[in-house]
């Protein structure tokens, strides 16, 4: 150090920072506030700081430990030594804690990180953990799309630091999706909201995802390395800025060439995504998301052998393919965020975010098979499928939102434009039928399909105590759209009431919800885009109840929420698989209603398990098809998202003689779902996809746990934070699960629906690594 710096300098503040057993604590922030000055204690846990006074404050803090602070008062500049124990913050996991009084009213759900690393998920996707959260249903392992009470995918909303993401259009199977947005290595803080959420959220009809990448309290390099996928994180902290950097990787050809349908699969995703935050003042911060997301699927099938049927009526069914299929998706973007306060009760935030997305699906299969089992006879036909669309689109979007505390009231207003750009060729055609001589040529039904969508939208909100014990939060949303020429009102309200020591809280809520028509909604089924589109409407009840208590020492806690929604406005759609067919020209009425039940905790110490249990009804009425001839007309039938039951279980242990030993379990169950005939401009539920039934168990060893102070002189330790290796096994139990058909035909025109099935039994290995960064 210069003599310059020396003489300028009053105090030097030297000393060890511990845990409360003693053991050293690095890269701890060391700040005197008043003089905006800041230093990181060293892997030893030592730290030195200067002091241009001989009054002043420091205070030490570290993500997961409560701040200490020492005020100092000396009567000469000179040496001092402060050595200080921090204590970890016993702050009982979000699913367990009665959270702050914000969180209460948000109707949320808090997400737990390391519950979500220890997660056996052959998806590798951070949707995975939803699956196992109230009123989402399931019935795929490998998707990172999920239904909510009743909706479908489209009807959910994510964000990630207040950026509203954007969903691929061409996805028909597990097969051809990748890895989704969120990067689940960059992600500080997630809640999930199943209905009944706030104004300020955007104009969905399921479910908001609201994801938080925000400052890292250190330096901190992460590697992931497995046989599905791979990933590289780097997060740099700083004073007056900071930087998250995250790639993967991911191939799941492994998984699929176990499936029935075989032949060469060769998927490969990938995505680079980055923030980088800059504060100009304690006043004013600009962030900025960058996003590169990119696919492709190449399949060239060979053939496949399907048994199916019951222990009455058996089938089974031979097929010899020709030709190839390739999907791919690319999406690049990113968000910019202007955040100033006024004052420290007092954020604006100017938000904008652009992405663009190319996505291509060309197929051109034959299959010849043959079907014997079902009839007296033995039957051949063929099936083509002919595809070659192309879709490119682009969003922009900006908003403007301020939150104010003024006393007891927390009030929010924003103001949101979207604009949305599509640009389409469509050509799609399947075929099945008897096998002849000659198998025709598929038709021509070439579709160029253009839209821009523009969207205005507006909320205010007040949150506030009306008196001790009872917290109610009011709020309005109207939004506009140049597709219906129409806007659309929505109220909502939540009243939670809650006794002194707060872990009891009850919760009511009513709500209002539309959803605008967007580009799929109005892409019909036999891909003709509708010029015009009402948006779609329901009713929200909820009541739900919150139940913090100990047993046996163990901190739990039960949830339970009760719901109602009636649909007055929607559009009904068909499901194949994952692809969503929408009968754009059709409009429905409908009612969903049903209970979710939650108990949770931390079991086993630094652990968290829970159990969960979801029934469900979800009907719908087709009210006006435009179609004379239309048998479904006014009749009430189960929605394609109708799964009347849904249970999880997430089970987490250790040994008590080496608890960096650890045993991760997921079970999951969704009942039977209706699924009727494809390719189609009417909508059936005749049929049913079988219950989903699956078990994936994982286990974990941590190299570096519990090594205290003795690992800083083994050389492991001094290169990492953390060693965490995992053996996985997925569908344990190898379970057949359904997660579509394939229709074919017999010689008499009759089509039989043969099961296309998930995952079975895999082994993954993985492990994650972080290294010490200076």
């Amino acid at each position: 150090m210069s003599n310059l710096t020396f003489g300028q300098l009053q105090v030097k503040v030297t000393g060890v920072i511990s845990d409360e057993h003693n053991f050293p604590l690095r890269n701890v922030n060391v700040v005197i506030p008043e003089q905006k000055i800041n230093v990181i204690s060293n892997d030893d846990g030592e730290y030195t700081i200067y002091s241009k006074s001989t009054k002043f404050t420091l205070v030490f803090s570290l993500l997961g430990y409560k701040n200490e602070s020492i005020f100092i008062n000396e009567e000469k500049a000179g040496r001092i030594q402060r050595d200080v124990n921090l204590f970890k913050n016993i702050n009982i996991l979000e699913q367990v804690a009665i959270t702050s009084k914000r969180e209460q009213l948000s109707n949320t759900i808090g997400i737990n990180m390391q519950q979500l690393m220890n997660m056996p998920a052959p998806s590798a996707n951070f949707e995975a953990i939803l699956k196992t959260l109230p009123g989402v249903s399931v019935n795929n392992e490998l998707t990172a799309q999920f239904n909510v009470r009743g909706g479908n995918p489209d009807d959910n909303a994510t964000y990630i630091n207040n950026i509203e993401i954007n969903r691929p259009v061409y996805v028909r199977n597990s097969q051809q999706e990748g890895l989704s947005f969120i990067n689940s290595d960059l992600v500080t803080s997630a809640r999930f909201s199943p209905g009944g959420f706030e104004a300020k959220f955007a104009d969905k009809l399921a479910s908001i995802l609201d994801v938080k990448y925000e400052i890292p309290d250190s330096n901190e390099i992460k590697l992931v390395a497995g046989i599905l996928n791979s990933s590289f994180t780097f997060k740099k902290a700083g004073i007056n800025r900071h930087f998250l950097f995250g790639a993967r990787y991911k191939n799941n050809s492994g998984i699929l060439s176990q499936q029935d349908l075989k032949g060469r699969y060769n998927p490969n995703f990938a995505d680079v995504q980055f923030l980088f935050s800059q504060h100009f003042s304690p006043k004013l911060n600009l962030t900025f998301l960058g996003n590169i997301n990119g696919g492709v699927f190449n399949f060239i099938p060979e053939n496949r052998a399907t048994e199916f049927g019951t222990q009455l009526q058996n089938g089974s069914l031979f097929v010899n393919y020709s030709g190839s299929e390739r999907t791919s998706y690319f999406s690049s973007g990113g968000g910019l965020t202007l955040n100033y306060s006024p004052s420290a009760n007092w954020s604006l935030k100017f938000i904008n975010s652009y992405f663009s997305t190319v996505e291509t699906e060309n197929t051109n299969v034959l299959g010849q098979y043959y079907l014997q089992g079902l009839s007296p006879i033995s039957n051949y036909g063929f099936q083509r499928n002919f595809v070659d669309n192309f879709l490119k689109s682009n969003s922009f979007i900006s908003e403007f939102r301020s939150e104010q505390l003024m006393g007891d009231h927390m009030f929010s207003w924003g103001l949101k434009w979207i604009q949305k750009d599509f640009r389409e060729e469509y050509n799609e055609i399947s075929q099945i039928g008897v096998l002849s001589q000659t198998i025709p040529n598929p038709p021509a039904l070439f579709k160029l399909n253009n839209l821009r969508a523009s969207y205005f939208s507006a909320f205010i909100q007040d949150a506030y105590e009306l008196k001790e014990g009872i917290d109610l939060q009011l709020g309005v949303r109207a939004a506009y759209n140049k597709i219906a020429d129409k806007l659309s009102i929505s109220p909502r309200l939540l009243l939670a009431f809650r006794n002194e020591d707060r872990n009891n809280i009850t919760r009511f809520s009513f709500g209002v919800y539309h959803q605008d028509p967007d580009f799929k909604t109005m892409r019909n089924w036999n891909g003709q885009l509708l010029s015009k589109q009402d948006y779609q409407r329901s009713y929200n009840f909820t009541v739900g109840h919150d139940y913090a208590f100990n047993l046996g020492g163990k901190p739990l806690k039960f949830t339970t929420e009760i719901y109602y929604k009636y649909a007055d406005k929607m559009i009904p759609f068909i499901i194949d698989h994952l692809k969503i067919n929408y009968l754009a020209h059709q409009k429905a009425t409908g009612n969903t209603y049903g209970a979710d039940f939650t108990i949770g905790g931390e079991l086993v110490e630094d652990l968290l398990s829970y159990f969960r249990l979801s029934v469900m009804r979800a009907n719908q009425t087709i009210v006006n098809s435009g179609i004379e001839a239309n048998n479904y007309l006014n009749v009430r039938q189960r929605r394609p998202t109708d799964q009347h039951i849904n249970a999880s279980v997430f089970f987490q242990d250790k040994l008590p003689s080496n608890p960096s030993y650890k045993v991760h379990l997921n079970l999951l169950y969704g009942s039977p779902i209706p699924v009727g005939l494809p390719n189609t401009n009417q909508y059936s539920d005749y049929f049913k996809v079988p219950s989903y039934k699956r078990i994936d168990i994982g286990f974990s060893k941590d190299f570096l746990e519990n090594q205290g102070r003795k690992s800083n002189s083994s050389k492991k330790s001094k290169q990492f934070d953390s060693i965490i290796a995992y053996m996985e096994i997925f569908n344990l139990l190898n379970m057949n699960n359904t997660a579509s058909y394939l229709w074919v035909k017999d010689l008499n025109g009759a089509q039989y629906a043969v099961p296309n099935y998930h995952t079975g039994r895999q082994l993954n290995i993985r492990l994650i690594a972080k290294l010490k960064a200076k």
